[in-house]
């Protein structure tokens, strides 16, 4: 839309383009916007779908809560190293945020009944919590490092032009989810 607007600016004042017309063939912006509504649309409803299933099996509100509070608090550090690497939110880089997800619910469900376990056998909060995170802490960082490692192969593969860029954004939002879990 701001394109159509400056263009129009433009050809009515610059009197280097009198007499020439501008015309649109093709206006990619509205598939474009349409398509990251629908994305979120999509992870909305899969977050929230997401929350249920963990509420079904974990049957604690509380943890529930907890488990579903690490995504916001995740994607923002995914999207804030993304920003600072230079990357911007398109449809690739959502998908990949998107997919994250559940590797994400998986690590925050593994300490969460880790810590609650821990508190069931008499240990205060705070010891709990940190007991809890660093018994299973090794676990989850290798099985989010193992995640990685499949992505970067890919990230880097063969000279197919646009599966290398479809790669790159989707395993690069993949592993900055991960590091931030």
């Amino acid at each position: 839309r701001e394109v159509r607007t400056r263009m129009k600016a433009l050809f009515s004042t610059q009197p280097e383009l009198k007499g020439y017309e501008n015309f649109i063939i093709w206006d990619q912006g509205a598939v474009i916007h349409n398509s990251l509504a629908d994305l979120q649309i999509s992870g909305a409803i899969g977050g929230l779908f997401a929350m249920l299933v963990v509420f079904v099996f974990l049957r604690r509100f509380r943890l529930t809560l907890i488990v579903s509070l690490s995504i916001p608090f995740s994607m923002l550090m995914a999207v804030l190293w993304l920003y600072f690497m230079g990357y911007s939110l398109n449809l690739l880089t959502l998908m990949g945020l998107m997919l994250a997800v559940g590797m994400l619910v998986d690590n925050a469900i593994v300490v969460s009944e880790n810590i609650e376990r821990l508190k069931t056998l008499g240990l205060d909060n705070r010891t709990a919590a940190v007991q809890g995170a660093r018994e299973v802490g090794l676990a989850i960082t290798l099985a989010t490092l193992t995640t990685i490692v499949v992505f970067l192969p890919m990230m880097l593969m063969g000279n197919n032009e646009m599966m290398k860029l479809f790669m790159r954004f989707v395993g690069i939002s993949i592993i900055q989810i991960g590091r931030a879990s």
